[in-house]
């Protein structure tokens, strides 16, 4: 199975940081801070028609005539997967006007000391999101699915984010005002399945002192970081270079849903290769591979089967060993398949389990069919 993306928690109310909070050191409340990701804070979109929700659609290109005020990670990101789905000028604009509004009001009252200014440009930053329309949504696929109006102006909540695309947001603030911040991947428990974990992303603050003061986006609050079945990069800061990577998966991801499987699985590889302890982009490429018709599909099939068997050795949760399953069905080999997808079924969360059992099914009928044509 393909991963998408990332954290399904509790909704749960939870204020944002109070005054008091921010005039507190952190460090001193840190060890009462809930677990980033323990539970999302309103507002949400989980009441929006549907059709809002979906991933936006793929316009042709055209000139490009606004110039961003600010620069940074989002713009970049904003440029980058224009290549594969045209990003309008509108969404630069409005995280200009993002960027550009926090960056005023932390300039306007400005703490000396470093952990209660990042707590501050946190606070507001989400606060920021909250005036400007944006609801909470998970799974958003990408950056530009956030900045991209959902509903008329007259609605009180036009955008979507979640816990990625808020990150980025808020570290393209960090860099329009010279800070330093990044992007930290965890895994936690899924509150909906307790055979599911999930992926979850937040800030880390790296302060002068070398203290740091994590910010969950989807809490609105600090949070302390999950110790718990962590894999090894994971609840550390990402090195930009990982970032990248972690962009391009996103990337690979949109470049699919536009059905050019031959750049996904470009995208995919290159992700692979500058983050290789991630087990993500070697699961996504083979799970294309698997899957999807493109004219590279039969030159990568020995390429698959060694991405899905690294992802498994990373992580061998049902995901990836459902994934694995459908490469060797693809390679014709379905003894394995079979024992395979058995061990799929046997961890598999229970919203995944129907779809393993299929697929178990028809690597067991005569004659037997691999995993062409799965979403």
């Amino acid at each position: 199975m393909r991963v998408l993306f990332l954290v399904l928690g509790l909704i749960a109310t939870i204020s944002s940081a109070t005054a008091a909070n921010v005039s507190r050191r952190p460090q001193a409340i840190l060890n009462a801070a809930p677990l980033c990701g323990a539970a999302n804070a309103a507002p949400t979109a989980i009441d929006w028609d549907a059709k809002d929700r979906e991933p936006r659609s793929c316009d042709p290109a055209t000139a490009r005539d606004y110039v961003p005020k600010f620069k940074g990670l989002g713009f970049e990101i904003l440029t980058f997967e224009s290549e594969a789905c045209f990003v309008p000028d509108q969404s630069f604009r409005l995280l200009d006007d993002i960027v550009g509004t926090v960056v005023s009001r932390v300039a306007a009252a400005p703490p000396s000391d470093p952990a209660e200014k990042a707590m501050l440009v946190s606070t507001i930053t989400s606060s920021v999101l909250t005036e400007f329309g944006f609801a909470l949504w998970i799974p958003t696929r990408n950056l530009s699915d956030a900045l991209i109006s959902r509903r008329t102006d007259s609605d009180r909540y036009r955008y979507l984010f979640d816990c990625d695309t808020g990150s980025m947001i808020l570290l393209t603030v960090a860099q329009a005002l010279g800070m330093d911040a990044t992007l930290v991947e965890s895994t936690i428990p899924s509150n909906t399945d307790p055979r599911k974990r999930v992926q979850h992303n937040f800030v880390r603050w790296t302060l002068a002192d070398r203290s740091e003061v994590n910010w969950d986006m989807n809490m609105r609050t600090m949070c302390s970081t999950p110790t718990l079945n962590q894999l090894p990069y994971q609840g550390k800061p990402l090195t930009m270079d990982q970032l990248w990577s972690y962009e391009k998966q996103l990337r690979g991801s949109l470049w699919e849903r536009t059905r050019h499987y031959s750049e996904s699985t470009k995208d995919f590889r290159q992700a692979a290769a500058q983050f290789p302890e991630r087990d993500v982009p070697y699961n996504n490429f083979a799970w294309t591979v698997a899957t999807k018709t493109f004219p590279e599909r039969a030159s990568f099939v020995k390429d698959a089967l060694e991405f899905a068997l690294k992802a498994v050795a990373i992580s061998g949760d049902a995901n990836n060993l459902d994934t694995l399953a459908c490469v060797y069905a693809h390679t014709g080999d379905f003894q394995k398949a079979i024992a395979t997808e058995k061990r799929a079924v046997d961890a598999a969360p229970q919203k995944s389990l129907p779809d393993f059992r299929r697929r178990l099914q028809g690597f067991s009928t005569v004659p037997p069919q691999d995993c062409t044509g799965e979403d």
